[in-house]
């Protein structure tokens, strides 16, 4: 297969590789110009550059092609799982040090109570 057997069979799937550009660009200018593509991280930011690729693609070329749409939803879910570790870090209780409650005991005559002096229930 040569490059130009590529390009050929890729302009037949997608059209003008520069009027998708012109698409491409168009939607990722509208998506960096919104005050919340600053609040984004990283991946939220090249999940979506990639997924406006792929909608300039079917915008300018076959709509009916489904790795397009198969990959839309596989950079969502990206995306998602990252977010969803996230949620469950924030979520999960950091172990207390063994030394840390050690200490803690050893300085309330070991009653048991792991409160700081001054602090009651």
């Amino acid at each position: 297969m040569t490059i130009e057997s590529t390009l050929a069979e890729r302009g037949d799937r997608y059209g003008s590789f520069e009027h998708h550009a012109c698409i491409a660009q168009d939607l990722q200018d509208v998506m960096r110009s919104q005050d919340g593509w600053a609040r984004m991280k990283p991946d939220q930011k090249q999940a979506l550059t990639v997924i406006a690729d792929k909608v300039a693609r079917m915008l300018n070329g076959d709509p009916a092609y489904r790795d397009n749409w198969h990959d839309i939803v596989g950079y969502a879910k990206l995306v998602d799982d990252r977010m969803a570790r996230d949620e469950q870090a924030a979520n999960t209780p950091a172990e207390w040090p063994d030394e840390a409650r050690i200490d803690a005991i050893g300085q309330n005559g070991g009653t048991g109570e792991h409160y700081p002096a001054g602090l009651s229930e």
